[in-house]
């Protein structure tokens, strides 16, 4: 194991938390940037900008997708999640927002699309019963499975109160180390690491 369990030095609260991420579930919140693309050219715009194929998305839906450059170079890894029949939701590592903007506006020429950041937060939830922990209150579910390990990322709006949102009472929270040691053992790559 890379990073976490019984190593000297690692807490107890460590080793539960990776222990729950194997045998059961656990929950962190995730850093990401999460943005709007809206309007009646949302689309068709998104289609021609991004390696999704966004027009086949059905409301609700969210699918992992790249933004590249006219050269074909990666400029970000991200998702995009249908609201609507021209709404849409991206979200990509934290950090990387304003690029994505920044790529995006690029090429709005005359086309009827609003780009605007939201004030989300993404829940994840990984660990063979994930599924089964899922809460309310939850915009949107991206499946976020790792390979050998179920997950669920859990988008909506950043709620007023304490504790994680949208996941089931009695899910233990997982601190970042045991999380970034299932992430790097499960092969699963993150923009500004591996990508």
């Amino acid at each position: 194991m890379i990073g976490a369990g019984t190593e000297e030095g690692r807490s107890a609260e460590d080793a539960a938390a990776y222990t729950a991420l194997r045998r059961s579930a656990a929950t962190t919140t995730v850093a990401r940037d999460v943005l709007r693309v809206s309007g009646p050219d949302a689309e068709s715009y998104l289609q021609g900008q991004l390696s999704q194929d966004v027009a086949a998305l059905a409301e609700g839906a969210v699918g992992e997708s790249l933004l590249l450059s006219p050269q074909g170079r990666i400029d970000a890894y991200l998702r995009v999640g249908r609201l609507g029949p021209s709404e849409f939701v991206l979200d990509v590592e934290a950090g990387y927002a304003d690029a994505v903007v920044a790529r995006l506006q690029r090429f709005l020429l005359r086309t009827k699309v609003e780009l605007e950041r939201l004030d989300w937060v993404c829940v994840g939830l990984r660990g063979p019963q994930a599924r089964a922990a899922i809460g309310t209150g939850a915009v949107l579910e991206a499946a976020a499975d790792w390979p050998g390990l179920t997950g669920v990322d859990l988008l909506g709006p950043r709620p007023s109160g304490h504790g994680v949102p949208f996941v089931a009472d009695g899910v233990p929270e997982c601190p970042p180390g045991p999380w970034e040691a299932a992430r790097i053992e499960s092969g699963q790559p993150r923009q500004g690491r591996e990508i």
